[in-house]
């Protein structure tokens, strides 16, 4: 029994050896209106409720978040290409002292576009990586919301500025578009449209504690 916890303990050094994986593409299923442009193609298996191709899935700690960067693995971070290279998720900090810390995340819009961007009916799938530095060394809460977007409360401000503020979101029609956002921290999980978020160190935990009562 000695033998399954020590098993267990080096299954989890392995998972946490490497960056967190997550999908990295984006989906539309109608052309933008005139005056809008979107910088990344679209990928047919990131559509809502498909599983994107594992072509997709990226290392978060390894892909480009400024779109001048020339080094790394080359794949730009579906969402730093929309938010700009001065956004507070995309810019380095100025201080020495930081450490980075990713969630995958996944969003989808299902509506209409705003009357001045031709009012016409769009569903989109985003999922990518979003990265927080902190000397803590905190990350993402893990959540799910979902919902009208004139009614979805959002409190965590980068969560919400993605949902609202970047990619489509602007152009959307806030009263007449669902809108569902999802952040998780575990390999892949932001490969299902919406999806309850369970921390892996929880299952973990779970498992040690049945392993040990066995003893």
């Amino acid at each position: 029994m000695k033998g399954a916890i020590v098993l267990v303990a080096l299954c989890l050094v392995v998972t946490f050896a490497d960056g967190l994986k997550c999908y990295n593409c984006a989906y539309l299923d109608d052309d933008l209106p005139a005056g809008l442009s979107y910088p990344v193609p679209s990928e047919s298996s990131c559509k809502l409720g498909k599983k994107p191709d594992s072509k997709l899935l990226v290392d978060c700690s390894q892909i480009i978040y400024s779109r001048s960067a020339t080094n790394e693995t080359g794949a730009l971070s579906v969402l730093a290409q929309v938010l700009g290279e001065d956004h507070p998720l995309t810019v380095d900090p100025m201080q020495a002292n930081y450490t980075y810390t990713y969630t995958c995340v996944s969003l989808s819009y299902d509506g209409n576009f705003q009357q001045a961007y031709s009012g016409s009916e769009m569903q989109a799938m985003f999922r990518s990586c979003l990265r927080k530095y902190a000397p803590a060394n905190s990350t993402f809460q893990e959540q799910c919301h979902a919902g009208r977007m004139d009614r979805v409360n959002i409190t965590d401000p980068d969560v919400r500025d993605a949902a609202f503020s970047l990619t489509i979101g602007p152009f959307m029609n806030q009263s007449r578009t669902d809108v569902s956002i999802c952040t998780c921290n575990k390999d892949n999980c932001n490969s299902a449209l919406v999806s309850t978020p369970i921390s892996f160190f929880v299952v973990a935990s779970s498992l040690v504690a049945i392993l040990l009562k066995q003893m």
